[in-house]
């Protein structure tokens, strides 16, 4: 008999209603029992396709070492998922397979607890921080920093970035409840308008080093606890609504490299705050629009 058609023949095939599986390859895996929290991926599985995982009910699924591979958007639908666990050790991962889920707290390869999770394609991805520590900086190699990457951190209050970030995706650090600290170093052109920062209500202190030049829309929006801020002296542009109700920076100073700041950049300032910008937005009317909603001292230098 021909090799190849003898591989094929014994290849696992299911349609039960839950799993479809056609020649090894998982094509649909769905159950929608409230009552049913876990899921088992048939040992004999070898690859899944994508978005195949369209559960909305499990909090656990168990990935056999049949499976060779998890791609890209696999599993993006099961919104609930809280622990991983995957039996081959040298499961191959590409970037981006975990990037929506938000709910994840455990995940075990080859039966070893993973506290953070990397992948790489093009680039080294962060797709999740799993650890329990308060402070963390970021691995040399990690140039993007993946979706909920560091969402809903329970213990997380400092984070530095290496020199090798250059991106961080959407999402990355929302409702991380606890973080108080973040420095940012690497290759990062902006910050903000993904939504990265999104209910750090604890934050308090920013470091930006001198390669971010935007500081997008709504970034650090609603951080009330945020006291310190130091800008990149490379900052080119701060968007609307950036540090909007950001009401206990004492003293911003802003970079003489700025160029454009939105109306209502400042929105929500108190006339207890200091803000120091370069003196040639006191010359030009048109400059003067970033001051709309507030009531911060202005300083010229």
């Amino acid at each position: 008999m021909n090799n190849d058609i003898s591989r094929n023949a014994i290849k696992l095939n299911i349609d039960d209603g839950t799993f479809k599986v056609v020649d090894g390859v998982l094509t649909k895996c769905s159950e929608h029992n409230e009552f049913c929290s876990e899921l088992k991926i048939p040992d004999g599985v070898i690859d899944i396709e994508y978005l195949s995982i369209s559960s909305w009910f499990a909090k656990v699924l168990y990935v056999p070492k049949s499976v060779k591979i998890i791609r890209e958007d696999w599993i993006n639908l099961a919104r609930r998922l809280t622990t991983l666990y995957i039996e081959n050790p040298e499961i191959y991962m590409e970037a981006g397979c975990f990037k929506n889920l938000k709910q994840i707290k455990e995940i075990y390869i080859g039966g070893k607890k993973i506290e953070v999770l990397i992948t790489q394609g093009e680039e080294v991805h962060l797709e999740k921080y799993l650890g329990k520590d308060k402070s963390y900086r970021i691995d040399d190699d990690v140039e993007i920093i993946g979706s909920y990457a560091f969402s809903r951190c329970e213990n997380l209050e400092r984070v530095e970035f290496s020199k090798s970030v250059k991106d961080i995706d959407f999402w990355a650090f929302k409702d991380c409840a606890t973080l108080k600290e973040i420095i940012v170093d690497g290759s990062i052109d902006q910050i903000g308008g993904k939504f990265e920062f999104e209910g750090c209500k604890c934050l308090q202190k920013i470091i930006l080093n001198d390669s971010v030049r935007h500081i997008n829309k709504s970034a650090f929006k609603g951080c009330e606890l945020l006291q310190t801020v130091v800008l990149s002296k490379s900052l080119m542009y701060i968007w609307s609504s950036a540090f909007e109700d950001c009401i206990n920076i004492k003293q911003l100073v802003i970079p003489q490299s700025i160029i454009s700041i939105a109306p209502e950049a400042f929105k929500g300032w108190r006339r207890n705050q200091t803000i120091r910008i370069p003196k040639r937005f006191k010359k030009l009317r048109i400059l003067q629009k970033w001051r709309n909603g507030c009531k911060a001292k202005i300083e010229y230098y």
